[in-house]
């Protein structure tokens, strides 16, 4: 997404003033012209967020202008699970994470996908020593979430991969 001179955002990054995630979520949607959803997870306990906010994501589009990108696993796989979006075409990413770069990048800006995934790769091995840092669990936490996207800026610049 920095490759494209997109900022990524997530519901992390807005603080809890006692609204909820879901008002955070419905702000962040309705800030951005742009969101991906991943309907692919799969596992237990089901987890039912991602076609949530795609159901919020989508029904923005209707009123004003917003766009989403969707991605799946498997072709075939959203008309299985998702049929009101007949004829919507996901991005296919076989859960590969090359693959998924590979399809973002033809979609949002023709950065090469080799230079991005070792980007990647090394904001994903950053993430023990962020973890251990400040003391968390997980990465789902608003300062790890900025340092990881302000170190995609610098190694996006550094490659100098931002979009022409």
């Amino acid at each position: 997404m920095v490759a494209a001179r997109l900022t990524p955002r997530c519901a992390v990054e807005l603080p809890e003033r006692g609204s909820g995630q879901l008002d955070r979520v419905i702000a962040l949607i309705g800030m951005c012209h742009l969101s991906i959803h991943d309907l692919s997870r799969s596992g237990s306990p089901t987890r039912f967020n991602m076609p949530f906010e795609l159901g919020l994501a989508a029904g923005l589009a209707h009123r004003k202008r917003h766009e989403f990108i969707l991605m799946e696993s498997r072709r075939g796989r959203l008309e299985r699970t998702l049929s009101d979006l007949r004829g919507v075409q996901p991005l296919i990413h076989r859960n590969g994470p090359l693959v998924l770069i590979a399809r973002l990048t033809d979609n949002l800006s023709g950065a090469r996908p080799l230079q991005v995934e070792r980007i990647y790769r090394r904001l994903l091995s950053a993430c023990p020593a962020l973890k251990r840092a400040y003391r968390v669990p997980d990465v789902f936490q608003t300062t790890i979430f900025k340092e990881l996207v302000s170190g995609a800026v610098e190694e996006v610049e550094r490659a100098q991969l931002f979009a022409r």
